[in-house]
């Protein structure tokens, strides 16, 4: 009877401590579960919810150095002049190398030419490319006793020039918009923004050099040089920027055109010894533009916001 009652206290001593080491265990477990939980928590309350369209877009990264100051195309107007025209090819290297943006052209007889090869790739060099194809023979007319026997044509050279620049490329698809200023037969002069530049750059020769005017939709075209040479009012009204008009005539000459007062800027490049048909002076004349741009230079950048008030 002893021994039994030994065994019933061992055996209820045992089941004490095993119920009590369970319950140690339970609260153990409960205790890392709720830590658990917790550090879910933070992470969550950290990182915040998966962005519901893919990843956040990165953070912005800190600007050094002053903002970078915004300029203003210019609207370039050329004017006629032919052989001095040439200073217009100076005047756009001029712009180009001083980092200022040509945001349209106007162009009339030479500066018609001059423009088109510069806007229609936005391109120095192609411009430069370009007017290596005008040479001075381009323009000069065939006097010999046979081209006169044969009736040749004048502008032949020229219209196989730019044939041989510019193909049949449309002035719509220029790289720069580009306006050609040509005189139709019997109505005010007409501003092209469409068209062959072939046929209206010879438009804007007709009448000019011996060249005879062309037909363009079907009326006799020629240069508006004598009478719009700088179209500086539509070059205003496009609002993208400063007007800066490039004149290359005679000082009496331009005193008749008084729109050239409404230009934020008139260079005039010293080519007044080259006469206009000397034509061999062109690498003279395109140094004196950008020659002209140089001394300029401060004012063009007040125009267009790049330079100190």
């Amino acid at each position: 009877m002893e021994n039994i009652a030994r065994v019933a206290i061992a055996l209820a001593l045992a089941f004490a401590l095993a119920s009590a080491s369970g319950c140690a265990s339970s609260r153990k477990i409960g205790a890392n579960g709720a830590q658990e939980a917790s550090n879910q928590a933070s992470a969550r309350q950290m990182y915040g919810p998966a962005a519901p369209f893919g990843p956040q877009p990165p953070l912005p990264q800190p600007l050094y150095g002053p903002e970078p100051i915004q300029q203003r195309p210019i609207a370039l107007v050329l004017g006629p002049g032919l052989a001095r025209g040439y200073a217009y090819a100076g005047v756009i290297r001029a712009l180009s190398d001083a980092k200022i943006h040509i945001g349209a052209v106007f162009g009339t007889e030479m500066g018609a030419l001059i423009g088109s090869l510069y806007a229609a790739d936005a391109s120095v060099n192609q411009m430069e490319w370009g007017v290596q194809r005008f040479r001075s023979d381009v323009f000069e007319s065939n006097d010999s006793v046979l081209s006169v026997f044969m009736k040749s044509d004048p502008s032949e050279k020229f219209d196989a020039a730019l044939e041989h620049v510019f193909g049949d490329r449309d002035i719509a698809q220029a790289q720069i918009p580009i306006k050609i200023l040509a005189q139709p037969a019997g109505a005010p002069v007409k501003i092209f923004d469409k068209g062959s530049f072939r046929l209206l750059i010879r438009a804007a020769f007709g009448g000019v050099n011996g060249f005879s005017p062309v037909d363009e939709e079907g009326v006799p075209t020629a240069s508006a040089g004598a009478i719009c040479p700088f179209d500086v009012d539509d070059a205003k009204a496009l609002g993208i920027g400063p007007v800066i008009a490039v004149d290359v005539l005679d000082p009496k000459e331009s005193d008749l055109y008084p729109e050239l007062k409404n230009a934020d800027l008139v260079i005039r490049p010293e080519v007044a010894q080259i006469s206009k048909t000397d034509f061999k002076r062109r690498t003279e004349a395109t140094f004196a533009g950008k020659a002209a741009v140089r001394d300029h230079l401060d004012a063009i950048r007040r125009l267009v916001g790049g330079g100190m008030p």
